[in-house]
């Protein structure tokens, strides 16, 4: 399976610090740094989707940078890049802790719920 051949090439250790790049280099959120955490976790949510690598990808840092990007990007911000960087943080959340109940208990103390329920008074429809 591609997603296996992926995970094992290490993918999940490249991708997971680019969930915090924008805090990592200082920088503010700008749409070209939103982009690129938007394509991180939507890679993180399509490598999480398969059970298997689910606890890798915990514990590879990836919930408290999901996290982070949810509490940084709320939808109600202006512009294109919150609402859609917040979703795939959401996305890919919701495919991490599927089922897991280990990683469901990280969301909560890592104080992702609050952001979650956030989304739910966004206008965006397609959150």
């Amino acid at each position: 399976d591609m997603v296996d051949t992926v995970v094992n090439a290490g993918a999940v250790e490249a991708i997971v610090p680019l969930l915090s790049l924008s805090q990592r280099i200082g920088e503010e959120c700008t749409a070209s740094i939103g982009d690129i955490e938007k394509e991180a976790c939507y890679a993180i949510g399509l490598l999480a989707s398969k059970a298997t690598h689910q606890d890798r990808i915990a514990n590879a840092g990836a919930l408290p940078g999901l996290v982070a990007l949810l509490k940084r990007y709320p939808p109600q911000l202006p512009g294109p890049t919150p609402p859609s960087v917040a979703r795939r943080a959401a996305d890919a959340v919701t495919n991490l802790a599927h089922e897991n109940n280990n990683i469901k208990n990280q969301v909560r103390t890592e104080g992702g719920i609050p952001p979650l329920v956030a989304l739910l008074e966004t206008r965006d429809a397609k959150v």
